[in-house]
Parts: structure tokens; sequence; C-alpha cells
């Protein structure tokens, strides 16, 4: 891919001149500041999911119960 090498030499560049520990800089404070809002949207996404799987359940089950019925709401969004 066009400029891949300019990346490496900026690598290269920055241990030469101010050693590996540099390309590590601010890291901590990095980590402290995003783990949080992670943590927050992983478990929001997981409650969500878990919360929303009976329903998903019984749109399922309903829909197979009335495939042949154009006039269900559940088979009209579901495309059926």
């Amino acid at each position: 891919a066009a400029g891949s090498g300019a990346a490496a030499e900026g690598v290269l560049s920055v241990v030469r001149s101010e050693g590996a520990a540099a390309l590590f800089a601010g890291v901590v404070p990095r980590v402290a500041r995003v783990a949080p809002a992670n943590a927050i949207m992983i478990s929001t996404y997981e409650l969500g999911k878990r919360t929303l799987a009976p329903l998903r359940e019984l749109a399922q089950s309903r829909a197979e119960e009335c495939a042949d019925d154009w006039h269900c709401p559940i088979c009209t969004v579901n495309g059926r």
C-alpha cells in the first residue's frame, strides 16, 4: 500500500530519538479514560440484549403461528 513505509519510518525515528518507551507515552491515562466508557457501553448492550430477547422470541413464535395471515402486524413488520 502507498505510504506504508512512512509509518514504519516514523516509528523507527521515535525509537531512535526517544527510545521504545516513548511509543507508550500516555497509555495509562488514555486507558484510564476510555476503560470506564467501554465498560458502560458493553454492559448496556448486554443488558439490552438480555431484556429484549424474550420479546424477540415472542415475536418469532407469533410470526410462525400466523405465517399465512397477511393481516398480522408482526408478519407485516418482518416482511412476511
